[in-house]
């Protein structure tokens, strides 16, 4: 009897071991499948915060660090150094003070090239770039634009002693004749679609332009055609050739791609700069051409 006892409550402690060992491994399941629902849940919100977070912080990092970083290069009438003074000057100089100062905030000028214009951007050098850059299907590919601010049509500038040689775009189409852009300019991209036989002299900024077409190491130079007075005023000995336009584009600014608070907020400055009449103020002062959607 007394060993039949003991057998018996060995088998009862067994089967209390077993129920244990059960519980245990269903606990173990449900922690696994709720943890493996929390992860999804943090991946989940991680993946959807970063372009919220991102956005907010680039228009917040300006306001905290009260600068406004402006990437620019030499674009004649829009930023330029005056010869006189060395002091920036311009269009873009008159808007981006007044976009700063509704930051509240200092503008800070970042020289760059157009040439490294975007490089510049994303390596976050500076926060925007300044409102002439020409909206092209390559850069949207990398940037975000704001609204276009002007309208940058290309002309091109010869030497006056030779404007009589030079009556229509095709008589500057030749292989033996010498055109100077911009290198990754707006004007580099219309001029490669308009010129098939000259040969497209590709330098850093528009000053190198200026100084090849002075030197006669080129024919003409592609330049936006907003820049005659200014040149024409300065260089009596260049003009601006009296034909169609090389080509025409939106000028925007460029924010890094995806800072969309950022770009709504400048979208907004944009917006009230025009219909309170700021804007077109600086258009005629400068002599740039106003944005038209329609033309």
């Amino acid at each position: 009897m007394e060993e039949l006892l003991k057998q018996a409550a060995t088998l009862s402690a067994l089967r209390v071991v077993r129920q244990r060992m059960v519980l245990m491994l269903v606990a173990r399941r449900s922690l696994s499948i709720v943890g493996l629902f929390a992860l999804g849940l943090i991946c989940m919100v991680l993946a959807s915060a970063p372009a919220s977070s991102q956005d907010a912080s680039a228009l917040s990092t300006i306001k905290n660090r009260k600068e406004l970083r402006i990437g620019w290069a030499t674009i004649y009438p829009y930023i330029y150094r005056d010869p006189k003074t060395n002091q920036l000057v311009g269009f873009a100089v008159d808007f981006m003070g007044a976009m700063a100062e509704a930051l509240g905030v200092k503008p800070v000028w970042v020289e760059d090239s157009w040439a490294t214009m975007v490089a510049g951007l994303q390596s976050r050098r500076f926060d925007i770039t300044l409102p002439a850059m020409g909206v092209t299907l390559p850069r949207a590919e990398v940037v975000t634009f704001t609204d276009p601010v002007c309208r940058l049509p290309v002309g091109l500038v010869v030497q006056k002693k030779d404007e009589a040689k030079y009556k229509t775009l095709e008589d500057l189409d030749h292989p033996d004749k010498k055109v100077a852009v911009s290198l990754g300019s707006a004007s580099d991209l219309f001029a490669t679609h308009k010129f098939t036989k000259a040969r497209l002299v590709r330098v850093k900024q528009g000053t190198d332009s200026l100084a090849q077409l002075l030197a006669g190491k080129v024919d003409a130079w592609a330049n936006p055609a907003d820049a005659s007075g200014t040149l024409e005023r300065e260089h009596p000995e260049l003009i601006t050739m009296s034909v169609d336009t090389v080509g025409s584009a939106p000028m925007a600014m460029a924010v890094r791609q995806g800072e969309f608070v950022f770009r709504d907020w400048v979208n907004l400055f944009i917006d009230i700069e025009r219909r309170t009449g700021s804007l077109k103020k600086l258009v005629v002062k400068h002599g740039v051409f106003e944005w038209n959607r329609f033309e």
